[in-house]
């Protein structure tokens, strides 16, 4: 949440946390937080360790084998300022379906920021919720439709 409220502070006092029990108890999760906590270290000075954050998400976005792929390397490329190829592999994760809700927040992002007043992304933006709607109705009408009370 601090994050997103671009409380950097306090937002690397509870990836510190994170990251020590992470460690702690030999976890290997929620590597997509990795970007963030680069993002965060960055506006905090740490661009070392940064970048080590950055490369490890980096790994774990070229090697994802989920619909999300495409997400997380335009997600990479975002942080690096390299918005062309964050436009690139926007558009095509915006060819997926069947996504989770919380995509819908992405203009929100602070990863996005350089990006999110792009014509482009704000097209990726409107196919993205435009599909999400899409499936909505669809769920809606077909459950409306079943026996289910």
């Amino acid at each position: 949440m601090h994050y997103y409220l671009k409380d950097y502070q306090t937002a690397l006092q509870y990836y510190e946390r994170y990251l020590k029990m992470k460690a702690l108890y030999k976890m290997d999760l929620y590597s997509t937080e990795d970007l963030k906590i680069a993002i965060v270290l960055d506006k905090l000075g740490q661009h070392g360790r940064a970048a080590e954050f950055a490369q490890r998400f980096r790994e774990h976005a070229e090697k994802h084998t989920t619909m999300y792929k495409h997400l997380l390397i335009g997600s990479y490329y975002a942080y690096k300022k390299e918005n062309k190829k964050a436009l690139e592999h926007l558009k095509l994760f915006s060819n997926e379906n069947d996504f989770q809700y919380w995509i819908l927040l992405m203009d929100t992002e602070p990863l996005f920021e350089n990006i999110k007043d792009d014509p482009e992304f704000k097209q990726v933006m409107r196919v993205i919720n435009k599909k999400f709607q899409d499936t909505h109705e669809e769920l809606k009408f077909m459950l409306e439709q079943s026996s289910l009370p």
